[in-house]
């Protein structure tokens, strides 16, 4: 199985298909979830507390799950 496209969703995640456009949900990660984790960690105060400003003009929270993070998208902002 070869990858041939992946899409970026302004909702933080990603689809991933292969050369037939079939979906390859093991490769279907969050994006956002992702570059967070890559992050210096000396850097961050407290990842709940990141502004996070998502390409739809939205702004998301982190919050801690077992194992890690997941997110809530708030209202968009208003004045953008």
């Amino acid at each position: 199985m070869k990858i041939k496209s992946v899409m970026f969703f302004s909702n933080g995640n990603t689809a991933v298909f292969d050369t037939r456009g079939e979906q390859i949900g093991e490769l279907q990660e969050s994006w956002m979830l992702k570059f967070i984790e890559a992050l210096p960690k000396e850097y961050i105060e407290s990842y709940e507390q990141l502004d996070i400003l998502l390409p739809h003009g939205k702004k998301a929270k982190l919050f801690k799950i077992e194992g890690g993070f997941n997110w809530d998208i708030l209202e968009p902002l208003t004045g953008r």
